[in-house]
């Protein structure tokens, strides 16, 4: 039954952003790829591009690039499962960590087309900054009683959910950047 959910989920998530009606937004995520022809294409889509990491990076943790991540999910018919099943399959099945797992799932429903960078799989958008900071008196109290351990830096992050929209997920990331950016400059050593 989840499966079915986060499929319903995903249809209206569609149907509120493209105004089409349910069968017409179920009949385009359920449409299965065509099958591809191994022959190198002319036009091979940018997938770091689309999944918001480069080859190199998640080649590095992971052993493929993007394009290598899209046959191996595809050959396992990954693109119709929900974002957890993904992300297991890429622990348990490709012996990749629980973040990197994570990381490849999120990059191949955003390559598949099933979210956008900010994007959850219900439809609903996300924003968040974080700044590190310079603290004015680097020591803080950890470990056994009576020790300090030096620590010059401290930091903030600030997350938003559930908004409406990409343009509103910028906004809030514009105005958290500018007051991250000011608190910043309050907070520096003089």
């Amino acid at each position: 039954m989840p499966l079915d959910k986060d499929f319903k989920r995903l249809v209206r998530g569609r149907m509120q952003k493209t105004g089409e009606s349910y069968t017409a937004a179920r009949a385009v995520l359920r449409k299965k790829p065509a099958l591809k022809s191994r022959a190198p294409s002319l036009a091979e889509p940018d997938y770091a591009r689309l999944a918001g990491l480069s080859d190199a990076a998640v080649a590095a943790k992971t052993g493929r690039t993007w394009a290598g991540w899209v046959e191996a999910l595809d050959d396992a018919g990954a693109q119709q499962w929900p974002h957890r099943r993904i992300a297991e399959c890429v622990h348990q099945q490709f012996k990749i960590g629980d973040w990197w797992g994570q990381t490849v799932a999120v990059g191949y429903e955003r390559i598949k087309g099933l979210r956008e960078i900010g994007q959850r799989r219900s439809g609903a958008y996300e924003a968040s900054r974080s700044s590190p900071f310079a603290r004015r008196h680097p020591t803080s109290r950890c470990g056994s009683p009576g020790t300090t351990t030096p620590r010059s830096r401290s930091g903030l992050a600030v997350s938003h959910r559930k908004l409406t929209s990409r343009e509103e997920s910028a906004r809030r990331k514009a105005y958290w950047g500018e007051r991250l950016e000011a608190l910043a400059g309050f907070l520096s050593p003089r």
